[in-house]
């Protein structure tokens, strides 16, 4: 899909099934010299849109999304700080595989507690991915800065909603960390619209009670609403509007939740979420766009 690098540009060529519709789409790389996860994310979203607007079958465009899902996968597998197990310092790793004897031993030999790998990604970051509480607290208690930003702009509650650990990002939280930290300006996802499109209810009422904002939106104005109903998470939707979530809220582009609900084949939610507007008539289509969750951690990226 690469059609080649440009300076500090990558050009991305699709082609449809049958190739009888392509498009391309430029994105920049970051300073390690491949494309970020946002970028690439976003080229699939940009292409995915032409095809909806060139009247591709619904179900190409399906199938679209979950070759996007797991081409995000295996760049995630190659590219993350936290996934290469020859590319981490001593610490991350100490931290990614849970092992405290170790951390607590380089930080006693004098570790920088704080210092990021490549990617910017710190030990906090790994130790809150994996869910290892333990690691967390105890780089914590030495000082590790707790709203530390991946080359992404993730903090190390965002990674750690984004795979729902919830013992670790309630450590988090008491730390002090910034329960609506957005990651780049990009995307501007929020980790309560992360764990909302993962469908991590529990997550998601955790960060609600911690002062999360539900009315929080991303860069093309989706809530957590949108994202969750566009996946279908049923209950993590259930507790954004327990929280007061809108779900008369419209998108950049004119969508609503049940709009995206619709969008993403989930009717049963779209009637449970459609305002009373729209009770009696056909809810609006939505624009040609469907909310994006960003970052690193991976297959879970929701499109």
């Amino acid at each position: 899909m690469q059609d080649g690098a440009m300076g500090s540009h990558y050009r991305f060529r699709f082609v449809s099934p049958g190739a009888t519709h392509n498009s391309v789409v430029r994105v920049r790389s970051n300073a390690a010299g491949f494309p970020p996860l946002s970028t690439l994310h976003y080229a699939l979203s940009t292409f995915r849109r032409s095809l909806w607007r060139a009247g591709t079958h619904p179900a190409i465009i399906a199938a679209m999304r979950a070759m996007g899902m797991i081409l995000l996968a295996a760049v995630t597998a190659w590219a993350g700080g936290c996934s290469r197990r020859e590319a981490r310092p001593s610490l991350q790793q100490a931290a990614y595989d849970g092992d405290e004897a170790a951390v607590r031993k380089l930080l006693d030999a004098g570790a920088d507690v704080g210092a990021p790998d490549t990617m910017r990604v710190t030990a906090l970051h790994c130790a809150a991915m994996q869910g290892h509480a333990g690691v967390v607290r105890l780089l914590l208690s030495r000082g590790a800065p707790v709203d530390a930003r991946d080359f992404q702009g993730a903090t190390p509650l965002y990674v750690a909603c984004a795979f729902d650990q919830r013992a670790g990002a309630e450590l988090l939280l008491a730390a002090g960390a910034d329960v609506n930290a957005a990651t780049d300006a990009q995307t501007t996802n929020r980790p309560l619209q992360v764990a909302a499109a993962r469908g991590y209810a529990g997550v998601v009422e955790l960060l609600l009670s911690r002062g999360a904002s539900v009315g929080a939106v991303d860069g093309e104005g989706f809530t957590a609403l949108h994202h969750a109903a566009f996946h279908g998470r049923r209950e993590a939707a259930l507790a954004l509007l327990a929280a007061g979530a809108d779900p008369a809220a419209r998108s950049s582009g004119g969508a609503t939740p049940a709009d995206e609900a619709r969008r993403g084949g989930h009717e049963p939610l779209a009637e449970t979420l459609a305002p009373k507007a729209h009770t009696n008539g056909a809810a609006s289509e939505g624009p040609d766009t469907a909310p994006r969750t960003n970052h690193t951690p991976p297959a879970t990226r929701s499109r």
